[in-house]
């Protein structure tokens, strides 16, 4: 246990201490960043308990929004740290193609029941970030939602993640609800053609979502660019966007009547919408 001391900075390392002689020095401070607030010192201080035990205590106490979103971010940036050695190019194939597209429309699917389930959809929508996207490889890639305006292009995941499970996540752009936990009950991809390129593709077509309330299924158009690595095949790039639609209701022309008053050569005209 820790005794009292003035100053905080002297416990957090006095604490970093404790923690790194039995653990990672990593994980230490991932954990020591959770518990180094005032109210989890004051914990640490008082309690007497042992250090693993205080720290899930502080731990629990933390799951108010902003120790959650510090979390969060430490856990980005812990996945993007993980670099992956690239080597030889992979061939990819059209399989490789269907494979991932299936699984981004399960992981979109899944989100959203985690969602709706009162799960931890956050760290699914991490997981399937990293899993999908070519971040941890690349570090930023390619990225056009279809419902973004303000900011419509995110090539960070901190961005993608954002857009996928709302504002209050990742980069926190207002505009953004949530895509993924709106929730969908189905994703089904219909392609339009293929381009293969040794160990780099780029898939066109449609896919469909299917609203998991209504049944209602909406129709966008697809882009995505993909490349395989070591782990498999990762998306590089995706821009999506609903068909265009054009005004279904246009302006109407002014109706112009023209008419000869009794005056020779004298004409006035009546403009009537």
């Amino acid at each position: 246990s820790f005794t009292p001391c003035q100053h905080q900075h002297t416990c957090a390392h006095a604490l970093r201490t404790h923690l790194t002689s039995s653990m990672s020095v990593s994980r230490a401070t991932m954990l020591l960043t959770i518990v180094a607030l005032p109210e989890a010192f004051g914990l640490l201080l008082t309690t007497g308990a042992p250090v693993r035990t205080a720290m899930w205590q502080a731990a629990a106490v933390g799951q108010s929004r902003a120790r959650s979103q510090m979390f969060f971010m430490q856990a980005v940036e812990t996945k993007k740290s993980q670099a992956v050695e690239t080597k030889k190019p992979l061939a990819i194939t059209e399989q490789d193609i269907y494979t991932v597209q299936r699984k981004w429309a399960d992981a979109v699917v899944s989100i959203g029941e985690t969602f709706s389930s009162g799960g931890d959809y956050v760290t699914a929508a991490l997981d399937a970030a990293f899993d999908l996207y070519a971040f941890k490889e690349r570090g930023t890639i390619l990225f056009k939602p279809t419902r973004c305006r303000d900011v419509p292009f995110r090539p960070t995941p901190e961005d993608a993640l954002s857009y996928f499970i709302g504002a209050e996540h990742g980069n926190k752009y207002p505009e953004d609800t949530g895509f993924a936990i709106q929730p969908w009950s189905a994703v089904n991809f219909e392609t339009h053609g293929f381009d293969v390129n040794g160990d780099t593709a780029i898939a066109m077509g449609h896919y469909f979502f299917t609203d998991a309330h209504t049944k209602a299924i909406t129709k966008v158009e697809y882009t995505f660019g993909y490349r395989k690595y070591n782990e498999g095949v990762k998306i590089i790039l995706q821009h999506s966007s609903v068909p265009f639609n054009p005004d279904p209701a246009p302006a109407k022309h002014p109706k112009v009547v023209v008419a000869e008053n009794s005056q020779p050569k004298s004409i006035s005209i009546n403009i009537s919408l």
